[in-house]
């Protein structure tokens, strides 16, 4: 019997889509096919993209491999974020020593047809819907969004926007009050989610996973819709932490307590342990 094998790109502990109760999904990437309304385009095709794969081997820029383990390709020379593919383009933040630093560009898969879309510069972007969200370090900061063609710029509120993630049809972003705000992409009105100071945070299934500025940068953790909880967080490590990432069980964070090494620790707050 002849062994089969494929990529797991995400694993949704609490899905409630396309199909009745609650259960777990595994997605698997490498799906032949192009719908316009994916919600999980980044398993489409079979390539994995990654920007600026390994600083120590001076391997920067786009790098694509394919699923059979090839030898990768690079598309890009220069240092690039947020990088995020969806459909036919891949889009990211110039990150080089340029003109061009901190503006956003799409290129196609293959590394071609690079284009600059808009006038500003951001810090941070995020897509959802055919348009980008980003914070627009051209104008103090402020939360904007431009179509995936480069048009439709337009302002969606006049003060500072920290940091951003978009979660299906919300956007998410603290302000300068170390408040976190959440916006409707329907509505594009915003709303103020909770009192709690919170740094750098993840959103992952019904979680929100962040740095309690309130009580020393500690990592906790919130309900996304939290109903009658709000207000309610849970801490799950007394680590001060930053860039936090989610996968599968585990929450993975920079631990400021210990010279900045790479920790994880389980959902719950249990199993802490030292990865690098």
């Amino acid at each position: 019997m002849k062994d089969e094998y494929g990529i797991i790109f995400d694993t949704d502990h609490f899905a409630a889509h396309d199909g009745p109760g609650i259960r777990t999904t595994v997605f698997f990437r490498g799906c032949p096919l192009r719908c316009i309304w994916c919600q999980n385009p980044e398993g489409i095709g079979d390539f994995v993209y990654v920007d600026n794969p390994d600083y120590d081997k001076q391997e920067h820029g786009v790098h694509r491999r394919h699923l059979d383990g090839s030898q990768p390709q690079q598309l890009t020379t220069i240092d690039c974020s947020y990088l995020q593919v969806i459909g036919d383009w891949a889009y990211y933040r110039n990150e080089s020593e340029s003109d061009d630093k901190g503006a956003i560009f799409r290129m196609r898969l293959d590394g071609k047809d690079k284009q600059r879309l808009g006038n500003d510069t951001c810090l941070s972007l995020g897509l959802a819907d055919g348009f980008i969200y980003y914070t627009n370090s051209s104008d103090q900061n402020r939360l904007y969004c431009i179509s995936a063609e480069g048009n439709e710029c337009q302002r969606l509120c006049d003060t500072e926007a920290k940091e951003i993630q978009v979660i299906g049809d919300l956007i998410l972003f603290r302000q300068d009050n170390h408040k976190l705000y959440w916006m409707q992409l329907s509505e594009r009105r915003r709303y103020k989610f909770s009192e709690e100071m919170m740094g750098t945070f993840n959103v992952h299934d019904t979680w929100i996973y962040f740095s309690h500025e309130g009580k020393g940068e500690r990592l906790h953790r919130t309900l996304l819709y939290p109903g009658e909880q709000l207000g309610v967080h849970h801490r799950l490590a007394e680590d001060r932490c930053s860039h936090i990432h989610v996968f599968d069980d585990w929450v993975f964070y920079e631990n400021m307590s210990d010279q900045f090494r790479l920790y994880r620790i389980r959902k719950d707050g249990s199993d802490r342990q030292l990865v690098c």
